[in-house]
């Protein structure tokens, strides 16, 4: 199988298996057969190198259709069998005075960046494999059964080829995984899915709900004196626009 080492396999129930989970005890009493083209698998459980599976005959098994295909078996396994399913991408937050300050302006004011998380087993109930959608077929289809109009979230696994141009600017929900080895895919089931140059969050709502005092803007001041005197600070007075009055005797 190429240069990939296989960690995973079907057992003779059809069940997905993991090399660390055989013995040389179970081994005997178990057939392995691989995930991609079915053929029979043998377990590796020397001492000298990593344990792995390997095709017990010579074949032509491509390990681009094994990360996909097993990609898409141990997410919907994730799904299926935990409470949760948390995602994590970053989202634009706006200063959290920014509908009552009269120096706002947009472009201007500078928004940060929050990494927010979110469970979707809040929005959805259902994980299907390959589902129709309208003109796509995602890998992974998460949706509501209860909420048909409430749009669902497309999960891609990628090895090699990525989402095409059209499905991206469908404006669907898009989670898209580079897999490059069947470990990386193992890590994706412990704990949540972030947002990485790896895994990409495309058509997700990019302004966060939160709302923080944000200090980025430089203003000058104007400081007016009850004697009549007032001056304009100069570069190096020039204050954050969360600080508040700065010389005690100036009346404004």
């Amino acid at each position: 199988m190429d240069n990939v080492r296989c960690h995973y396999v079907y057992d003779e129930e059809e069940k997905i298996v993991h090399v660390d989970d055989v013995s040389r005890d179970t081994a005997k009493s178990h057939r392995y057969h691989c995930i991609s083209c079915g053929a029979e698998m043998i377990p590796k459980l020397g001492n000298l190198r990593e344990h792995h599976f390997a095709h017990k005959a010579a074949c032509s098994c491509n390990s681009e259709t094994y990360l996909h295909k097993l990609g898409k078996i141990l997410l919907k396994k994730k799904w299926d069998e935990s409470p949760e399913f948390y995602i994590r991408y970053m989202q634009r937050v706006k200063c959290g005075k920014y509908k009552d300050c009269v120096f706002y302006k947009d472009n201007v004011c500078e928004d940060s960046m929050l990494s927010e998380k979110y469970d979707l087993e809040e929005f959805y109930d259902t994980c299907d494999v390959e589902r129709s959608v309208g003109e796509f077929k995602p890998d992974l289809y998460l949706y509501h059964s209860g909420f048909s109009n409430r749009r669902g979230v497309f999960i891609e696994i990628k090895v090699t080829h990525e989402s095409t141009d059209k499905k991206k600017n469908s404006e669907n929900k898009i989670i898209e995984i580079h897999v490059q080895s069947d470990v990386e895919l193992r890590e994706l089931l412990k704990g949540e899915i972030i947002e990485n140059k790896e895994i990409r969050f495309m058509g997700f709502k990019q302004e966060c709900r939160k709302e923080i005092l944000l200090s980025k803007r430089m203003l000058f001041r104007f400081f007016l004196y009850s004697n009549g005197g007032a001056y304009v600070s100069n570069y190096e007075d020039m204050l954050r626009c969360d600080v508040g009055k700065l010389k005690s005797k100036a009346i404004l």
